[in-house]
């Protein structure tokens, strides 16, 4: 009796070392091995909900979901239901992931109020990835903690962010070619379809008026193409400037946070 729980209580302390280090895989079949060899063991349930985080750490989102999932009606459901939403998170799935930290935040009392306000700064961080600067406001102003105070005002940064209007940048070039283009700083490209548009517009003309008809309509339909795709461009332009600024802002918050060690993990 003595060497079996010796045995049953190495297996698991090897299983999290492994873990710890970073030995995803090798940990997770620890695990499975525990929960083979000792399935009333008195960590059966560490040991499980230890191979739903080797999912996790591995990226096998469903796997992981399905495994903390089968922990919804135990002791370990708040715990396994936050879980689930961080899996979600990383998985870059941020409107599922708030979701589930918001039935969280709205459920939970008792010995489980703790995670109350770590699920609103998750919702928080949920609607910051998710470049929702009002939401993540509204979601963060009421809470105290200092992280929360941190992204409330890293969200009030982000309609502050340069922007480029994509119905501006279409309407310049629709009327002079590549105008768009420099508006949102792509001078290059601003030139370029000037100079093309107008040395198609100019040879069409020309092939017109030297009795060449059928060049001109030729030339005339590659200028107007060009036209068409300068105004496109530069729409697509602008976006493309608005998408890189928020991302820049975001790639500044999660360094800015992880030298602070906060994640959503570590949300209080």
């Amino acid at each position: 009796m003595g060497e079996s729980l010796v045995r049953e209580g190495d297996v698991i302390a090897f299983a999290d070392h492994l873990y710890e280090r970073g030995e995803t895989f090798r940990a997770g079949l620890e695990y499975e091995r525990y929960v083979f060899f000792f399935p009333d063991g008195p960590n059966r349930d560490r040991a499980r909900f230890g191979i739903g985080l080797c999912y996790q750490k591995r990226g096998q989102w469903d796997l992981a979901v399905q495994t903390f999932r089968d922990f919804y009606e135990g002791p370990l459901a708040t715990q396994a239901q936050f879980e689930v939403g961080r899996t979600w998170f990383l998985a870059g799935q941020y409107d599922r992931a708030r979701e589930v930290f918001g039935c969280i935040s709205d459920e939970v009392g008792g010995a489980d109020e703790a995670y109350r306000d770590r699920a609103r700064v998750a919702m928080g961080w949920c609607d910051l990835m998710g470049k929702r600067w009002r939401e993540a406001l509204e979601t963060l102003r009421p809470l105290t903690g200092e992280q929360a105070r941190w992204l409330a005002a890293r969200a009030r940064e982000g309609p502050r962010l340069s922007h480029k209007r994509p119905t501006v940048a279409g309407i310049l070039s629709a009327v002079l070619p590549g105008a768009g283009q420099v508006y949102v700083g792509r001078y290059g490209d601003g030139a370029w379809s000037f100079l093309l548009a107008g040395s198609l517009t100019w040879a069409a003309v020309s092939s017109f008026h030297s009795d060449h008809p059928n060049r001109g309509y030729v030339l005339g339909a590659l200028a107007f193409g060009l036209y068409a795709g300068n105004v496109y461009g530069a729409i697509v332009s602008a976006l493309n400037f608005n998408r890189d600024a928020e991302d820049a802002h975001l790639n500044r918050i999660r360094e800015e946070a992880e030298e602070r060690g906060w994640d959503i993990e570590s949300a209080k």
